[in-house]
């Protein structure tokens, strides 16, 4: 059993030990398995952050609002302060 860590980037090398082929007189070697993380439709990694893009009207910039955008737990409020610019 291989347990992937949450956040783990794309690249990344995990050693499972002693999980290798054995030979006769020796024990078994390690497995290295090479972590590739496929692009999400709605969230960007930049590094150790995640990214989603939410539209603002001009209006709600200039007077400030309050947005719902996704998260990886849910929907998430946000509050965009007046006078935000782009």
């Amino acid at each position: 059993m291989l347990h992937v860590p949450d956040g783990v980037e794309d690249g990344t090398a995990l050693r499972v030990p002693s999980a290798g082929a054995s030979l006769p007189h020796h024990r078994s070697g390690d497995v290295l398995v090479l972590v590739r993380v496929a692009p999400h439709p709605r969230f960007v990694r930049a590094g150790a952050d995640l990214h989603v893009r939410a539209w603002v009207e001009v209006a709600d910039a200039v007077l400030g609002t309050e947005l719902t955008v996704a998260s990886l737990r849910g929907p998430l409020r946000v509050t965009v302060p007046p006078a935000t610019q782009p």
